[in-house]
């Protein structure tokens, strides 16, 4: 009997998903089938003063009965046990998180502190909380992280200088709404750095020593989604075509990096979140392409660049790895045309912080499943001085 060469796996997404222009209208029976009578609706200031809070507590039907609109950049742990300690304080059974990657992460480690409690550190890494927390409907208003239907919570911990990787079944949300109409007044700057952040782990997943084939059919239309509506959303951003495509190659690269991770292009990219405190998507549009670069030489990785470059449009070429340092140079071009920086200096990094830049990515988890293995600090501040 021939042997097969496909890999074993498993595959699960377990977060329902509703679709729809009007999404947030089914928010109130999706509450009920949760059995959720008294939800938090976690959310930022400004999704609080632009009166979305309002008008998602009003489709809750009731059930929303408190607003917590504290959400701060990048999910700071002091943050996020604020608001697990304010659905305590109000009896809460029930989480609703509103607004961008920040507010989704925060609300899904808020949904496991308020029932579980302690520290989330001990949380850090993979398989490590067992039981679910409160039931959280996730409403992104942001086509980026794809948190919404993610495994994943990332917390920013300053006092131990890193982020929190909080990856488990436990932190899958219940519910996603994705409704394009929410994300309408997303500032083109932001709307450009979300969605370079669906593209980056889009990217990452397809190579990642964990990649699978349902990872690479959900990566490659991802790539090919981005490259299409993205440049549309930034220059019309009332174009409701152009955001629902974008929400939906969002939450469909949530599902991928909840299997397959993230890989060095994260890692640095978290690094220059907790050092210089750069926007994640925008972090991103520099190092994504630095990454594929980094893994053009890598034979498998090679062969899935050139099947990313023709999902972005790009011509063909001699061999896979010609293909892959053309569309690494596809992927500067994109992140300079929508007015994206492309270089760590434009980051306000200089050759001399590369060793702490290095550093702190080499200690964050993201960079374990890249395909090509970082060697150590110093091999990882080497291949960035490129980069400056």
């Amino acid at each position: 009997m021939a042997t097969s060469t496909l890999p074993s796996f498993a595959y699960s997404a377990p977060t329902i998903v509703w679709f729809a222009p009007d999404g947030i209208a089914r928010l109130g029976s999706y509450l009920k089938r949760l059995d959720v009578a008294r939800a938090l609706l976690v959310c930022d200031a400004r999704v609080a003063a632009e009166g979305l809070a309002d008008r998602v507590a009003e489709a809750s039907g009731g059930r929303v009965r408190e607003v917590w609109a504290h959400v701060e950049p990048d999910a700071p742990l002091a943050a996020v046990l604020a608001a697990a300690e304010e659905a305590r304080k109000g009896g809460a059974d029930g989480i609703v998180a509103v607004g961008g990657g920040s507010a989704l992460d925060t609300g899904k480690a808020a949904a496991l502190l308020a029932k579980h409690g302690g520290d989330p550190a001990r949380w850090d890494g993979a398989n490590k909380v067992g039981s679910p927390g409160l039931p959280l409907v996730a409403i992104p208003t942001t086509a980026g992280t794809g948190s919404e239907v993610s495994s994943v919570a990332v917390i920013k911990d300053a006092e131990r200088a890193r982020k929190l990787v909080i990856i488990d079944r436990a932190v899958y949300p219940a519910v996603a709404i994705l409704d394009p109409r929410l994300s309408a007044k997303l500032p083109p700057a932001l709307t450009a750095a979300t969605g370079v952040d669906a593209l980056a782990h889009a990217v990452e997943g397809v190579v990642s020593k964990y990649h699978q084939p349902v990872c690479d059919a959900l990566g490659l239309e991802v790539v090919r989604l981005v490259r299409v509506h993205l440049p549309r959303a930034v220059a019309e951003p009332s174009d409701l075509d152009a955001r629902g495509h974008l929400l939906l190659a969002a939450s469909m690269a949530g599902q991928l990096v909840s299997l397959t991770f993230s890989g060095v292009a994260h890692a640095v990219a978290h690094a220059l979140g907790i050092g210089w405190g750069v926007h994640h998507g925008t972090a991103n549009a520099v190092t994504l392409p630095w990454s594929v670069r980094l893994n053009a030489a890598h034979p498998p990785s090679a062969a899935m660049y050139a099947r990313c470059a023709a999902a972005f449009g790009l011509p063909p070429s001699s061999t896979d790895e010609a293909a892959a340092l053309t569309f690494a140079d596809g992927l500067e071009r994109f992140a300079a045309d929508l007015g994206l920086p492309t270089r760590l200096g434009a980051l306000g990094v200089r050759t001399a912080d590369l060793p702490r830049v290095a550093a702190l990515a080499f200690a964050d988890p993201s960079h374990g499943p890249n395909p090509v293995a970082v060697d150590g600090a110093a091999a990882l501040e080497k291949a960035l001085a490129s980069l400056l």
